[in-house]
């Protein structure tokens, strides 16, 4: 085999990726090459470019950080640092106390805590019997889970947990598939409530953590953590905004930090009222990007690609645009595809596009995520949620006459504590798409760019959240904060797009 096209796997497949086993594992393609590494007993495999960072001290528990936690409270990016004081809560004031600090932390990021008190081992080692994963925000990086009497497997994929675990697929996965596709023909789909590909493997989703009792695999529990403090809603735009501004802007400030900046850009609001927070900490090695798709015929599919590159070229920021196609036969990115997605085709014209044409080191800070704060525009309905309620809210009504829908929403709405109470008066339907769209799916865009660098999303800080989230549902609709910092900013505000024709230039004193 090819050298160079198996290190290209073995980067590209799971990027920034990490299983967690309390056993050994037996050897594995989808390992293969990865680092390995035994903590208080656990066994943690990660990918070559995964970041993992653990507490200097472990007398009392241990932390482990995998990915780039930062820390705006204190404007620190250093993990060691930051999970330093993470123990530091951990052994002062416990636990819950822990998450609750870490729960503010931005950036991107999985938390391990092992804590309780501790035990000899047969192995007559020292360990914490107990283990807690936690989420970053948007549960950005992926959180999968298997447990037996015995045994438990924690990973970024489904299909690693899987693995690791001997899980069989769902049966009549592909039934279920194309039963949505047939009810739903057009939109996004994926898989309703806590349903994943495999038998027994099942997602950790954001404002949600798993405790796992090493001495009871079994017994784990998956429990909602936030919000615990009610929200604060209000209607004046210009304090929201004051918040909204200085936290948006510490954050970037240090995502940026000491870094080459890639921006995924497009004329929507979103990337664009992004980047006029970003840019004042932007090097003169950043650059922007844009997708096109030649064979998406839907009226307005460029305007994206003209739109970008005109703000870019009046900021003097260098754009890319990148072809949306698939990879050649002899591509490593087939098997890297592969690999991560062995049960279905997925549509990844845009994720070979980032791995094939943009270089491997940078940030590439990303927007997606901002419409949890701008709001999703979808009728809405203020009554409990039950399943009927979910299922609707999942995909369509057309979904609430099959029974496999309601009774896979009656589950999730127990195993995330979801209901109007447990919302703290934040909206029910702003939290349910930040917890099932995002973190059931649209997760999956960053883990796309990681096959060939660093994602960092621009909006997985919850404290920004929460402060777009005071705002009532006309002001979220209206996206008032992305308008006020347009008329504070107008030189970011995206211009009509040109008529069709119009050459696109890379723009800036270089080309990528």
């Amino acid at each position: 085999m090819d050298p160079q096209w198996q290190h290209a796997v073995t980067q590209g497949a799971f990027g920034h990726g990490y299983l967690l086993t309390s056993g050994a594992l037996s050897s594995s393609i989808l390992v293969q090459g990865w680092a390995h590494r035994k903590v208080e007993g656990l066994h943690l495999h990660t990918n070559p470019r995964t970041k993992v960072t653990t507490s200097t001290e472990r007398s009392l528990g241990t932390v482990i950080f995998l990915g780039d936690p930062l820390d705006v409270d204190h404007d620190e990016n250093d993990a060691t640092i930051i999970a330093d004081a993470i123990l530091f809560t951990l052994r002062t004031s416990g636990p819950e106390a822990a998450v609750r600090q870490a729960a503010y932390l931005s950036g991107r990021w999985t938390l391990i805590l092992l804590h309780g008190r501790k035990r000899l081992s047969i192995a007559d080692q020292v360990r914490s019997p107990l283990c807690w994963i936690v989420p970053d925000t948007m549960g950005s990086q992926g959180s999968y889970y298997n447990t037996t009497p015995q045994s438990f497997a924690y990973a970024s994929s489904a299909s690693l947990v899987a693995m690791a675990a001997g899980s069989p697929t769902l049966d009549n996965l592909e039934g279920i598939r194309d039963e949505i596709k047939r009810i739903r023909p057009k939109g996004v789909t994926y898989l309703p409530g806590t349903m994943t590909a495999y038998e027994g493997v099942q997602p950790i989703l954001p404002n949600c953590l798993l405790e796992i009792d090493r001495r009871a695999p079994d017994q784990s529990r998956h429990r909602r953590f936030w919000p615990w403090k009610p929200n604060e809603p209000t209607d004046d735009i210009d304090e929201v905004y004051g918040q909204y501004k200085e936290q948006f802007g510490a954050y970037l400030r240090l995502a940026a930090r000491d870094r080459r900046v890639g921006v995924s850009l497009t004329g929507g609001q979103d990337s664009t009222g992004m980047l006029a927070h970003l840019f004042p900490y932007l090097g003169k090695d950043a650059f922007a990007f844009t997708y096109f798709n030649p064979n998406n015929t839907e009226p307005g599919t460029a305007s994206d690609v003209f739109l970008a590159n005109e703000l870019a070229g009046r900021l003097g920021l260098q754009h890319r645009v990148l072809q949306w196609r698939g990879p050649e036969p002899e591509s490593p990115y087939n098997e890297i595809h592969r690999r991560m997605n062995p049960t279905h085709y997925v549509s990844h014209g845009a994720a070979h596009a980032m791995w094939a044409d943009l270089p491997s080191n940078f940030t590439h800070i990303n927007s997606l995520g901002g419409e949890i704060g701008t709001t999703y525009a979808r009728a809405r309905d203020y009554r409990e949620p039950d399943p009927i309620w979910f299922t609707r809210f999942w995909m369509s009504d057309k979904f609430t006459k099959y029974r496999r829908y309601l009774n896979s929403f009656e589950h999730y709405l127990d195993y995330t504590d979801f209901s109007v109470e447990n919302m703290a008066d934040y909206d029910q339907h702003n939290v349910a798409y930040w917890e099932l769209r995002v973190g059931k799916w649209g997760y999956t865009k960053f883990l796309d760019a990681d096959q060939g660098h660093r994602c960092i999303p621009a909006f997985n800080d919850r404290r920004l959240i929460e402060i777009m989230l005071r705002l009532p549902q006309e002001h979220l609709e209206g996206k008032a904060l992305y308008q006020r910092t347009f008329a504070e900013r107008p030189r970011f505000q995206p211009v009509s797009a040109p008529s069709a024709g119009r050459k696109v230039w890379l723009t800036g004193d270089d080309s990528l």
